[in-house]
């Protein structure tokens, strides 16, 4: 975490040149519906998840995205695909 680290200035550079070589996506309506919808579906199912990861897992599944992962816990969310590129 760069803001966690003790080269902060350093880190925040890396992780600037970093940013463009990745797609970004927002948090919209679609998405806040379906986070929404995600968490009755894992309270329901007896798996909460924390917030933060509903709202990466809704941002995911509302557009149709694979996420990418090693968080077991994002196999609980149904219809989200996922895939560990560390096993």
């Amino acid at each position: 975490m760069v803001e966690n680290s003790g080269q902060k200035e350093t880190n925040r550079r890396k992780l600037r040149s970093l940013i463009p070589q990745f797609s970004t996506w927002k948090y919209e309506g679609d998405e806040a519906r379906e986070f929404g919808i995600l968490r009755v579906e894992l309270n329901e199912q007896g798996t909460p998840i924390p917030i933060v990861d509903v709202m990466i897992a809704a941002i995911a599944r509302a557009n149709n995205l694979i996420l990418v992962s090693a968080d077991r816990h994002f196999n609980f969310v149904r219809g989200l695909k996922v895939e560990n590129w560390l096993e």
